[in-house]
């Protein structure tokens, strides 16, 4: 079916006359045009990978064409959860790597055995000399199970146990499920001690020596538990089968999770309770000893290196944790109880973090009075309304039927009192369902306390992660507050919604942590309701505001403007009718500014008079102003609501605008906000072409904004490109020369880095002779320093592979009319981009210069010395080093063993050469 439509669009395109010359003519004059590329130059997985040509890599792969395998250093975190670290290591994988499973999924490679093609026809890579093993060892790393079992299928492969553990220690549950599907048909668990084995090593100890698994992350030993216990259906051992395997059990039970309980989600509370059920066998001996009241810091953390500020708190509190632990310690006994009191959790409360939710005292009211409330309103409005039309109508009936009249009284009258009623039990109704609602709240709030309880005395000691969990636990569910909770506590009381009018008065700005006021009651409205009507109370009361006070209800202010909080910003901004004296500075007024984040927030705040009359008034700083701190911030969307709907602020703010500081840190959208209007500005201000040694212009790296701003700069404003960092011409530079070549030749583009001037010199010049003209030898030899031609033989030899290029600096340098550094840094980049079909054309027709080459620059004793054929084995092109080992005269080359140990103590061992050392231990030149 695909063919069958590949061939009608093949007919349909190659039918019209108009289109088939443009593609003839474009395919004769190729060599004019940059970043466009022939079948055949294409040898580069990453390159197809990455601007997703994968039915192109595909088809190559199963042809068995040469490709290049290597990866570059752009690489990105296997999973985000552990992005700062995964056991104890960092884990990377590359973007755009053949092995990458994302990638794979968005391909549908498993669908046409692309992994069979790929291990059968570069077997020397993936397969041979023991590169099997390194396949396998890869395919974990990336969780690719779609590798692995190309691998077991069509190779044979056998896995070990020790595959297994390091699928699981590392997170790849997809590898570990199928690695132990095939032991397990294997019989290799028909062993109870392989069994024991597999819960040693995933739960009490680690695979990799440096490391705890249990130790580092509950997260961990969650996952695990989950997965030996609900995917591989396996039963947790009893602790006397496990000790008697001479096994022990390495963590200490307080050390079992190693975070932080209030900063979780639900989910992840709800999966740590049940380890604790799963592992409470083990943890007896130390649930015994604090059931009874016995807990002792020196008891239990005697031998534990410990902060001694966190060893003072853990010592003060030992009565209360005492308390707590005797009473919880035992809240919870089975897996099946936990499962009936979460049954009727949503998706959403199980993703909310622990801090979201509600304290147990907290009911919100409010809200339900005030529906009531206007239900009520309504109804009473309703009556009144249907009264005086019923009269109405009646007044009219009179004229007619007195009878009548009567009657529709009552009816009426009769339909008023149903009426009543129908809207009373309305309101029974919403008062039953807002108790129902309330008691559903209230009743996960204190499920979730119970498991905050629990999972307590499990929390890591030695850190802040126990000292903090239980004090978050002590305020959040006990009320508990007390001066010892200092300014600087990130406990702050605002944070909960505690009011402490003294604290506010004496503290002023250092009562406020980083994070926002409210943030640990996000939900408890009528709680954040309270605060600030107590707030405003108690300022009226004083007679006069000192700068402590006046600072801290302006912290107040930007905090919950902010979080976006227009009721409470209206209450006390607005309504309060406290006299804020804001100043027309970035101290002051410039904090509100920097907190503004909607534009419904805008239009609230100008409304005070103090406010608007500041942001309307131009002060003695021109570029301090609304607009020019929403374009630093880069706040889009709240300039177009500025120039929409608040003219008068957004002119009065952009007059005399001049913007001094480096373009490159606006945002883009902000950039096309200005481009989009750009009369509205002063242009020489606002150009963001313009070049100075601190700013440099802006750095595009997109061509499509490139091509945005460009298209909107007025035709007499000259640009520039200055991407130092982008290192291929495939791109903004490729735009320019194939489509804005005069804007270069006029002076209009300013290209700042000079390697890209001779580039686009040395491609006009091609353009415009052709590939045989004497002018270009005489360019390329214009200069000593290689350097200058870099990108142009990366271009021609790394990316296209072109011979004809390969031919004219070697002529060129015969004919003595350029450094002889050219000709070695042409090989370099053969060797870096693996062009093998470039070092074969080299070898056939220029061998003794390569031979003198490799002499004057080999040594024996220094594997780095002979640069060409090091920088191969360092990328790992196997067939390139093939090529050189073929070639007597490069037996005096060094073995390759002598490079895995300088790789190795160089920790220059990647995924791009350890095939290649793999394959080489046991490969024989002669054989």
């Amino acid at each position: 079916m695909e063919n069958n439509i590949n061939d009608k669009l093949f007919f349909k395109i190659f039918r019209n006359i108009f289109i088939k010359k443009n593609i003839f003519r474009f395919l004769r004059n190729r060599d004019i045009f940059l970043g466009f590329y022939k079948y055949e130059d294409i040898i580069s997985c990453e390159w197809c990978i990455q601007y997703e040509y994968f039915e192109l890599l595909k088809d190559k792969i199963q042809r068995g064409e040469y490709l290049d395998f290597s990866n570059s250093s752009d690489t990105i975190f296997r999973n985000k959860l552990r992005e700062q670290y995964d056991n104890g290591r960092m884990i990377t994988i590359n973007k755009f790597s053949i092995f990458n499973k994302q990638i794979s999924n968005k391909a549908q490679w498993n669908s046409s055995n692309f992994y069979y093609h790929l291990f059968k026809n570069y077997s020397k890579y993936f397969i041979e000399n023991g590169n099997i093993i390194q396949c396998e060892y890869i395919s974990i790393e990336y969780d690719n199970v779609q590798c692995l079992e190309a691998l077991v299928t069509y190779h044979n492969h056998c896995f070990s146990l020790d595959s297994l553990y390091r699928s699981i220690e590392i997170g790849s549950y997809d590898c570990a499920l199928f690695i132990f599907q095939v032991l397990k048909k294997l019989g290799t668990f028909e062993k109870s001690t392989s069994l024991y084995k597999i819960w040693n090593m995933v739960l009490f100890s680690s695979n990799n020596k440096n490391t705890n698994i249990l130790n580092k992350n509950g997260y961990f030993l969650n996952e695990r538990l989950n997965f030996l216990l609900n995917k591989c259906n396996l039963n947790i051992p009893s602790p006397e089968a496990i000790y008697k395997q001479k096994f022990q059990f390495q963590c200490k039970p307080y050390h079992l999770f190693d975070l932080l309980v209030y900063n979780q989600t639900l989910s992840t509370l709800i999966e740590s309770v049940k380890s604790i059920i799963h592992l409470k066998e083990f943890l007896k001996p130390y649930t015994d000893s604090i059931s009874k009241k016995s807990f002792k810091y020196n008891k239990f953390h005697s031998s534990d290196k410990i902060n001694n500020d966190n060893k003072l708190k853990i010592i003060k509190y030992e009565k209360e944790i005492n308390e707590l632990f005797y009473d919880k310690i035992n809240l919870f006994n089975s897996i099946d109880e936990i499962n009936i009191l979460t049954n009727s959790l949503t998706k959403e409360q199980l993703n909310t973090l622990v801090h979201e939710f509600n304290s147990l005292d907290h009911v919100d009211n409010n809200n339900n009075n005030n529906n009531n409330n206007n239900n009520n309103n309504d109804n009473n409005n309703n009556n009144n309304n249907n009264n005086n039309n019923n009269n109405n109508n009646n007044n009219n009936n009179n004229n007619n039927n007195n009878n009548n009249n009567n009657n529709n009284n009552n009816n009426n009258n009769n339909n008023n009192n149903n009426n009543n009623n129908n809207n009373n039990n309305n309101n029974n109704n919403n008062n039953n369902n807002n108790n129902n609602n309330n008691n559903n709240n209230n009743n996960v709030n204190y499920l979730i306390k119970r498991f905050y309880q629990f999972i307590l005395p499990f929390v890591e000691f030695k850190s802040s992660y126990f000292n903090d969990s239980f004090l978050f636990y002590k305020i959040k569910y006990e009320s508990y507050y007390s001066e010892e909770l200092n300014s600087n506590s990130k406990f702050n009381p605002c944070l909960f919604g505690i009011y402490d009018f003294n604290r506010i008065q004496n503290e002023g700005l250092k009562m406020y942590s980083k994070l926002p006021i409210f943030y640990y009651c996000k939900n408890e409205r009528s709680k954040q309701i309270r605060f600030i009507k107590d707030l405003i109370i108690d300022v009226k009361k004083l007679k006069k505001l000192t700068s402590l006070i006046e600072n801290s209800i302006s912290q107040i202010l930007f905090n919950l403007i902010f979080i976006n909080d227009l009721e409470l910003v209206k209450l006390l901004l607005i309504d309060s009718m406290i006299d804020f004296k804001f100043t027309n500075e970035p101290i002051s007024i410039g904090r509100i500014y920097r907190s503004l984040n909607s534009t419904e927030m805008i239009d609230l705040v100008i409304k005070n008079k103090a406010i608007y009359s500041i942001i309307c008034t131009r002060g003695n700083n021109v570029n301090f102003s609304l607009v020019n701190t929403l374009i630093q911030d880069g706040k889009s969307e709240l300039l177009k609501h500025l120039k929409l709907l608040q003219p008068n602020i957004y002119y009065v703010s952009i007059k005399d605008l001049v913007y001094k500081g480096n373009y490159s840190e606006i945002s883009m959208d902000v950039i096309k906000f200005i481009y989009d209007n750009i009369n509205d500005f002063d242009y020489d201000s606002m150009n963001i072409w313009h070049f100075t040694p601190s700013t440099h212009g802006y750095q595009f790296n997109n061509l499509n904004d490139f091509k945005y701003i460009l298209e909107r700069t007025p035709s007499n404003v000259n640009y520039l490109y200055n991407n130092y960092n982008q290192w291929d011409s495939v791109g903004i530079f490729s735009y320019i020369f194939n489509h804005r070549p005069f804007d270069i030749e006029s002076g209009r583009c300013n290209i700042m880095n000079p390697k890209y001037n001779i580039l686009f010199n040395y491609l006009r010049l091609k353009q415009n002779n052709g590939i045989d003209h004497i002018s270009l030898p005489q360019f390329l030899g214009s200069s000593k320093d290689f350097n200058d031609f870099y990108l142009i033989s990366s271009l021609e030899i790394g990316s296209y592979g072109n011979l004809w290029f390969a031919d004219l600096i070697i002529k060129s340098f015969d004919q003595g009319k350029m450094s002889g550094h050219l000709p070695f840094y042409l090989l370099k980049i053969t060797s870096i981009y693996g062009q093998l079909k470039v070092f074969k054309h080299l070898q056939l027709n220029y061998s003794t210069m390569l031979y003198n080459l490799f002499r004057d620059r080999n040594d024996n004793r220094d594997v780095t010395s002979n640069t060409i054929f090091f920088t191969s084995v360092q990328m790992g092109h196997i067939d390139l080093v093939l090529e050189f080992f073929k070639n007597p005269f490069f037996k005096t080359l060094p073995k390759i063993t002598n490079y895995q140990s300088f790789l190795l103590n160089s920790s220059s061992l990647t995924s791009n050469n350890v095939f290649l050392l793999n394959y080489f231990k046991f490969y024989k030149p002669n054989s």
